[in-house]
């Protein structure tokens, strides 16, 4: 990792620009959390057509993360009502600070087409879904998934970072698209949906290498981001592929991984290259773990502000009463969040809470939210401010309570506590649930507990 250092002289008007070695900007953890134990058990019973267990609105909520923020600290407020419960809401506040680091970016997309990619369906398992069909779930091949973390990727990248696409099977690979920069997202798209389809003939090591190295950066953050399963055979010669990473990581390229396991199976072969190539190995098995931690992936290290405060506070003489349910537990009047000393790029932070609001209540302010933060060299800056939380119904409220919402109800349906039927919440859900994400995914859980729980699909 570089970074870019500016040298001015008197006598010289114009500034030369010096790339200085420095210490990896990447973080030392990538804070993407694991499943929790519910999650997993669930993902368990699903994946041999058995009927899940059911999990508690907290660990739902865990599994939809937060959005992250593109240049300044956000904090986002916003409330809205139960769907069939008017004396209750649900207020949602998140906050997130910006992923930091100037460097540019520039990533070489390796990814596997062979048959285990391609042809072992991961069936059942509606994690791995970004919507519904009117049928039952069909089947989804790793490399479908691959393809959709990646455009993901794309859409998160910086302007000024440059990708280029190449696909392999086995010991052969193509190039799909030389180095093309991020501003140029439709044809990234294009040349992803490419992979698997277009016949590969060239040597994987050789055509990787070439790829990557083509007009390298030295002040650039170099990888290689190799997708793949449990097994990518990169050549039939072991020893061969050694050399290849080690040369790469030698000239300032990183080998990094992110395995799409089942159910986290072990991946030795694929841990090991990416130890040699000074990359990371990332392992997911569901969409939003796969983008979540590829965007992790590229945060940059560091604090970029300090002293931070969020306070939530609900208005007395229209809320009765109120709960957080990401931590279940009773409040009284304000939420002080427990925040750090210093918030790191990339931080990010959400709750969810339920309201009991006054009779008559279904307009208007019901909270308010509070925040300050510092700049991370005291007396730099300051910023801060107080927003009212103003009551909408769902259908107006924006995706980030609405998702949340679709976690709360699901649990909720999942206790015995809701209040209306399998088939009207997953109807009800799957308008609220965003396009792409964990609420899509949620909703497709809820598709199948109404089936095994016997219900008729009578919307």
């Amino acid at each position: 990792m570089w970074f870019l250092a500016t040298a001015y002289a008197a006598s010289a008007p114009v500034a030369e620009e010096i790339c200085v070695a420095a210490e990896r900007v990447a973080p030392a953890v990538l804070a993407v959390p694991p499943p929790s134990p519910e999650v997993t058990a669930f993902r368990a019973a699903v994946s041999l057509d058995q009927a899940p267990p059911n999990v508690s609105v907290a660990a739902l909520l865990a599994s939809v993360p937060p959005e992250r923020a593109r240049s300044d600290l956000t904090v986002r407020t916003a409330a809205a009502t139960h769907p069939s419960d008017p004396r209750r809401a649900w207020l949602a506040v998140t906050g997130a600070a910006p992923t930091g680091g100037a460097t540019p970016i520039r990533l070489t997309f390796l990814i596997d087409t062979s048959e285990s990619m391609d042809s072992v369906p991961l069936r059942l398992l509606p994690p791995l879904q970004d919507a519904h069909p009117a049928d039952v779930y069909p089947a989804v091949s790793r490399l479908m998934l691959a393809r959709a973390a990646l455009h993901d990727l794309v859409d998160r990248l910086p302007d000024s970072a440059t990708v280029s696409v190449v696909a392999f099977s086995r010991d052969r690979a193509v190039r799909l698209l030389g180095p093309t920069s991020a501003e140029r997202a439709t044809t990234l798209h294009e040349a992803i949906d490419r992979a698997g389809v277009t016949r590969p003939s060239g040597s994987i090591l050789e055509l990787t290498g070439a790829t990557a190295l083509q007009g390298l950066d030295p002040c650039a953050d170099n990888r290689i981001l190799l997708v793949t399963d449990d097994n990518a055979r990169l050549d039939l010669n072991p020893a061969r592929v050694h050399q290849a990473v080690v040369d790469w990581r030698a000239q300032g390229v990183e080998l990094w991984t992110l395995s799409l396991e089942l159910l986290g199976r072990p991946a030795p072969a694929v841990a090991r290259i990416t130890e040699e190539g000074g990359g990371r190995h990332l392992r997911a098995d569901s969409l939003t773990e796969a983008t979540e931690q590829l965007a992790e992936s590229l945060r940059a290290a560091g604090a970029v502000a300090r002293d931070p405060t969020i306070r939530v506070t609900v208005d007395p003489e229209r809320v009765l009463g109120w709960r957080r349910l990401d931590v279940d537990r009773e409040l009284d009047r304000a939420d002080d969040w427990d925040l750090p000393t210093t918030l790191d790029a990339g931080w990010r932070q959400a709750a969810l809470y339920e309201l009991d609001l006054a009779p008559g209540v279904t307009t208007g302010s019901v909270a308010s939210v509070a925040w300050a933060v510092e700049s991370p060299v005291p007396g730099e800056w300051r910023r801060g401010t107080t927003e009212s939380v103003p009551l909408v119904p769902m259908e107006q409220a924006p995706p980030f309570l609405r998702d949340r919402a679709v976690a709360a109800l699901i649990g909720e349906a999942m206790s015995g506590g809701a209040a209306i039927s399998w088939p009207v919440l997953t109807a009800t859900t799957d308008g609220w649930a965003s396009e792409r994400g964990a609420a899509r995914e949620l909703v497709a859980w809820a598709h199948l507990l109404e089936r095994w729980r016997g219900e008729a699909v009578d919307r």
